[in-house]
């Protein structure tokens, strides 16, 4: 068994990195059960892998979200509402843009730097379907924490990915999440 050239190359430049686990996750203490499950759904839903670093950040991220999954459930239902007698449950367990946008307003999120169109930028990665396709306008719960762990990226480093500032992330996540 000697290895090629191709071989040697990916082991040393792109070693393989382990991803999480979650298999045997608890909920933590004083967690009600169904929030944790609820979670452990909502988490296997979510796509990080666009994001700069992934998956070395993945267990920590993993960790905050969960710790505060009950808040960020909180937020989202609060800023999903006003659906009422539209006929549909799905609908009122979804959040608009506009409503992302309220959000990012009442926690002041844009900046000179990272701006209202930013924000809404990322609603509309995290809405985007797998194959990559425009999606239905509307955010569910693991789009919405999706889009939470890009904008706190993303205002923590609003030059990232523009020419000059592609290698390296001032404040890579998870810190920029805390």
């Amino acid at each position: 068994g000697e290895k090629d050239e191709q071989q040697v190359l990916t082991e040393v430049l792109a070693p393989r990195v382990e991803r999480l686990s979650t298999a045997g996750v608890v909920a933590l203490p004083g967690m009600d059960a169904a929030v944790h499950a609820l979670f452990m759904r909502v988490w296997a839903k979510m796509d990080l892998g666009q994001l700069y670093g992934f998956p070395l950040w993945e267990k920590a991220v993993f960790s905050l979200l969960h710790r505060n999954f009950p808040e960020l459930q909180t937020i989202f239902s609060a800023y999903s509402v006003g659906k009422t007698g539209s006929g549909s449950t799905a609908a009122m367990e979804t959040m608009e843009q506009t409503e992302l946008v309220n959000l990012a307003i009442d926690c002041g999120l844009s900046t000179d730097a990272f701006p209202m169109s930013r924000v809404q930028g990322v609603f509309t990665r995290a809405d985007l379907k797998d194959d990559g396709k425009l999606g239905d306008g509307a955010l569910e719960l693991h789009e919405f924490l999706e889009a939470m762990v890009q904008l706190s990226f993303s205002r923590a480093n609003p030059k990232f990915g523009e020419a000059g500032h592609e290698a390296k992330a001032a404040h890579p996540l998870p810190d920029c999440l805390e």
